[in-house]
């Protein structure tokens, strides 16, 4: 057994601790459309969002969404990527205000907000609830095919609860389709194998964030429907099955390109054992019933 000195203790007390500092997320209470959209563009974007066409729905008495500074995340588990992503906005299908350590493995908040379509879909049809929806008309310079964007997606369901009816997700949609797909055609949402490939376990809390599992940094490109002169882009998070369990999107550095590569998810593909790992994880299961006493109590 390895026993740790005291100035090792020290050491790691320190470092959980930057962990935590780092990353620093302020909720949104007001005008939250656009200061969602002016922090998710930045400087020079080239998307020209047309007045008045910003739409945002969310719970701001509990902070739904919010912008977030400093992303860089170290894991106290051995073997656990470094994960940074440039500051940007994050909606949730709770609060954004989550703890920067894992504090619970069901983390939890209710908004009561709408369902959202696109998610249900990508969550193979099942009902969603709590969504958190950002969206606005725009238009490009000429020459402009696709709009891009950074995000990190996280969630507290997983990994129990991945490939079940509670698969929550989150849609990117321009011009009327969503690109949050990785290269198999499968979704953004955890009924996707590929989502869960993609997924940093935070069950143990090595990193200081409070998700059970996260991706890396991913990039999202969206083709733009160059028969039209206004485009749209609606973004949304929500949970699927039930309102339990919470999960979010953090986005950065929102932008208009023309060398971007094709619509959808620019990732790595997930090893051949990572499914299998998924597959003997799922087959352990037994929690619908638990899940719902949760909810309820």
């Amino acid at each position: 057994m390895i026993r740790m000195t005291k100035v090792g203790l020290i050491i790691a007390s320190l470092l959980v601790a930057s962990q935590a500092s780092a990353l620093n997320i302020t909720g949104v209470t007001s005008n939250a459309g656009e200061t969602l959209t002016n922090t998710w563009l930045g400087s020079s974007s080239g998307i020209n969002v047309t007045t008045g066409s910003i739409s945002y729905i969310g719970n701001t008495d509990i902070s739904q969404s919010g912008t977030y500074t400093g992303f860089n995340l170290s894991s106290s588990s051995v073997g656990q990527p470094a994960i940074s992503l440039a500051d940007g906005i994050l909606l949730t299908s709770g609060s954004a205000l989550i703890p920067l350590t894992n504090t619970s493995s069901n983390y939890t908040n209710i908004t009561n907000t709408v369902g959202n379509s696109w998610v249900s879909a990508a969550s193979g049809g099942n009902e969603s609830y709590d969504s958190n929806t950002l969206s606005f008309n725009f238009t490009v310079d000429t020459g402009i095919t696709s709009v891009s964007s950074m995000f990190i997606y996280g969630s507290d369901e997983y990994p129990e609860f991945a490939g079940t009816t509670f698969a929550d997700g989150f849609a990117f949609v321009v011009d009327g389709t969503n690109y949050a797909t990785f290269s198999d055609g499968s979704y953004a949402s955890l009924s996707s194998v590929a989502s869960n490939g993609n997924f940093n376990n935070n069950t143990a809390g090595g990193y200081g964030i409070e998700y059970d599992g996260f991706t890396s940094a991913l990039q999202l490109v969206g083709l733009l429907d160059l028969s039209k002169t206004t485009h749209t882009l609606q973004i949304a998070v929500a949970d699927t099955g039930d309102h339990a369990y919470d999960t979010g999107v953090f986005l950065a550095s929102l932008s208009a390109c023309t060398t971007c590569g094709g619509g959808g998810i620019i990732s790595s593909v997930p090893e051949p054992e990572t499914y299998a790992m998924l597959l003997v994880g799922l087959s352990m299961l037994g929690f619908t019933a638990r899940r719902r006493k949760e909810l309820n109590d």
